[in-house]
């Protein structure tokens, strides 16, 4: 990451991050996926999960996760997102409050 984008720690790209070797789970186990949604407060239905490893995905999906597969070869990151920051191809509703 440093070499590649000049990013020294992952700690500023994310809220909080979870190494398998600290909390002593690995993905795809669905345990680790059910464990981060438990530790969160999150709704698994309402969790979006994005990885480059099939297997990954597989297992957030076992554990309730949206979750989607990006084909480093083909997208970035950034090409699964509008530019507003919504995700492409996903319509959100709109509700009277």
């Amino acid at each position: 990451m440093q070499e590649t984008h000049g990013i020294e720690s992952l700690d500023s790209l994310f809220e909080k991050q979870y190494l398998s070797h600290e909390i002593g789970m690995r993905k795809p186990d669905k345990a680790v996926f059910e464990w981060v949604v438990k530790e969160n407060g999150l709704l698994p239905g309402e969790t979006l999960f994005i990885d480059d490893s099939r297997q990954h995905v597989h297992g957030a999906r076992e554990a309730g996760l949206k979750a989607l597969w990006l084909n480093v070869a083909q997208n970035t990151i950034h090409s699964l997102f509008n530019d507003e920051g919504m995700l492409k191809g996903v319509v959100r509703k709109m509700t009277a409050g």
